[in-house]
């Protein structure tokens, strides 16, 4: 907002400069993937825009609770899948491998 991260004003305790505008976004798919206590883990699959915090943060108000985010890992992006098209760093066995990518 204004050329400044959402969560730059919140580190900072200070005021949003205007409202949050809206827009439409594309989640295709939720899964909850484990419930434990008061800790969910949702799989999402959803377009381009989409601000996971901000999924969280309406999901839990539908739910009439509040929620935060504590850990988010991207398993696709685009035809990129985690684990089929990418490498462990731990894989990487010398600084030639390093290189070539």
């Amino acid at each position: 907002m204004n050329g400044k991260k959402l969560y730059e004003y919140a580190r900072q305790n200070l005021e949003l400069p205007k409202e949050i505008q809206l827009r439409p976004v594309s989640i295709h798919q939720i899964d909850l993937t484990h419930l434990d206590d008061n800790m969910l883990q949702l799989t999402v699959e959803c377009g381009g825009g989409v601000y996971m915090r901000s999924l969280v943060h309406d999901l839990a108000i539908r739910l009439g609770t509040y929620g935060h985010m504590t850990a988010l890992q991207r398993t696709q992006q685009g035809t990129v899948l985690l684990g089929r098209d990418t490498l462990e760093l731990e894989s990487l066995t010398s600084y030639r491998d390093i290189v070539w990518l």
